[in-house]
């Protein structure tokens, strides 16, 4: 799988990792934002956002746009428990 850090670790695995990293001696928060997301597999995203080759696994999920423009990668499960779709009357009222 093509991804940074180790090999045997999915994607899910390494944001689950980080989290509790993070969530040590730490209060948590809960924050809100608006973003751009479309659905993309991990492979696409490495190719076409990243420019890196990529391995034989791969998983469904999300390329994020965040308003400064930053761009990442989200698998499918975690986006979907983090994330639901404006509605038309919702964007709307954003423009």
């Amino acid at each position: 799988m093509c991804k940074d850090g180790d090999q045997n670790e999915s994607p899910v695995d390494l944001a689950k990792q980080a989290t509790l990293r993070g969530a040590r001696g730490m209060d948590h928060y809960i924050g809100c934002k608006i973003i751009a997301a479309r659905p993309m597999d991990y492979h696409t995203f490495l190719r076409e956002v990243k420019n890196q080759p990529c391995g034989d696994e791969n998983q469904h999920g999300y390329l994020v746009i965040y308003p400064d423009g930053y761009q990442s990668w989200s698998p499918e499960g975690v986006f979907e428990r983090a994330y639901r779709k404006v509605s038309t009357e919702e964007q709307e009222m954003l423009t």
